[in-house]
C-alpha cells in the first residue's frame, strides 16, 4: 500500500512538472516568435508584449487541458502524443489570433507571428518529450552512438520480414539496454520493390540472397550471423520449409520471434522452429 502511495505521488509530481514545463515553453515560444519576427523584418515588437504573453499562456493552458497533454508518461511519448501537441498548439494560436483581432483588429500585429509561434510551440513541447524517451530507452551515451551496435556476447540474427511484428520487435530489442540480441538487418523481398529500412535497420535483400548476405556480413564486417528469425506468423508450411532450406545452406538456424504486441512474454529470444511447424501436425 505504501509503495502504491509513493508511486501515485511520483506520478502526480511528474505530471505537475510536465504542466509547468509546457506553460513555460508556451511563454518562451510566444516571446521568441515576436522577437524573432522583429529581428527578421524590423517591425517593432507589439506593445504590451508581457501581458499578451501571459494571455497566450492562459489560452494554451486551456488547450493543453482539453487535449490532455500530460495524462500520459513522457517515457512512452508516441505519435498520438505528438498529434495532441499539434492540435493543442493549433487551437491555442487560432484562439489567440481571434482574441487579438476582436480586441484591437490586429493593430500592430505581424501576420508572421502566428506562423512562427505555431512552429516554435510544437517544437518546444514535442522536442523535450522525444529526447526524454530516447534517454530513458538508451541512456545519454546511447544518444551519441549507434543504437544497433554489437554488444559483447550478443547473438546476431537476421529478421524476416518487414511487417508490424518485426517493427515492434526491433523497437523492443533496441529499447532493452541489457539485450543479448543483435539484429544485423532485415531480409524481405520488399527490397526489390524499393523498401529500404525498418526502424533504421537496412533491408539487406530478398530470401534468395540469404546465403550471400550471411557471407558478406562475415567477410566485410566480421559479423557471424547465427539465426534467421521469422516474424511472419502467417507463413505457410511450404514457404517455411523453403526458408529453412535456404538458411541451412547458409549455415544458420531458423527460429521465430514472438509477437510482442499480443503476448505477455517479456523474453525477446527467438524460439527455434520445431519439426511440427514444418509438418503442420504434432511429431509422432
Amino acid at each position: 500500500m505504501l509503495q502504491n502511495m509513493v508511486s501515485s505521488g511520483n506520478g502526480r509530481l511528474k505530471r505537475s512538472l510536465g504542466a509547468i514545463h509546457d506553460h513555460l515553453m508556451a511563454g518562451l515560444a510566444f516571446l521568441a516568435a515576436n522577437y524573432g519576427v522583429t529581428a527578421l523584418t524590423g517591425i517593432p515588437v507589439t506593445p504590451g508584449i508581457v501581458e499578451k504573453a501571459l494571455l497566450f499562456v492562459f489560452l494554451s493552458s486551456v488547450t493543453f487541458y482539453v487535449f490532455e497533454l500530460n495524462r500520459g508518461s513522457w517515457k512512452y511519448a508516441s505519435i498520438p502524443d505528438l498529434m495532441a501537441i499539434m492540435k493543442a498548439a493549433t487551437l491555442a494560436v487560432l484562439i489567440y489570433v481571434l482574441v487579438i483581432f476582436t480586441y484591437s483588429r490586429g493593430a500592430g500585429f505581424s501576420r508572421l507571428v502566428p506562423v512562427l509561434l505555431w512552429f516554435l510551440l510544437i517544437l518546444a513541447l514535442a522536442g523535450p518529450r522525444i529526447v526524454y524517451r530516447m534517454v530513458r530507452e538508451r541512456g545519454w551515451i546511447g544518444l551519441l552512438r549507434e543504437g544497433n551496435k554489437l554488444r559483447p556476447g550478443a547473438k546476431t540474427i537476421l529478421v524476416y520480414k518487414a511487417n508490424e511484428i518485426s517493427d515492434a520487435y526491433v523497437r523492443a530489442v533496441k529499447a532493452r539496454r541489457d539485450s543479448k540480441i543483435h539484429i544485423a538487418g532485415i531480409v524481405d523481398n520488399a527490397a526489390k520493390k524499393g523498401a529500404r529500412t525498418i526502424q533504421g535497420l537496412k533491408i539487406l535483400g530478398g530470401t534468395d540472397s540469404i546465403g550471400k548476405i550471411v557471407a558478406q556480413l562475415y567477410e566485410n564486417h566480421g559479423v557471424r550471423v547465427e539465426e534467421l528469425a521469422i516474424a511472419d506468423h502467417s507463413l505457410d508450411k511450404k514457404s517455411l520449409s523453403e526458408l529453412v532450406t535456404l538458411a541451412g545452406d547458409a549455415g544458420i538456424r531458423v527460429s521465430h520471434i514472438p509477437d510482442i504486441v499480443k503476448t505477455t512474454d517479456t523474453s525477446l529470444d527467438p524460439q527455434p522452429i520445431v519439426l511440427s511447424d514444418l509438418l503442420g501436425r504434432p511429431e509422432i
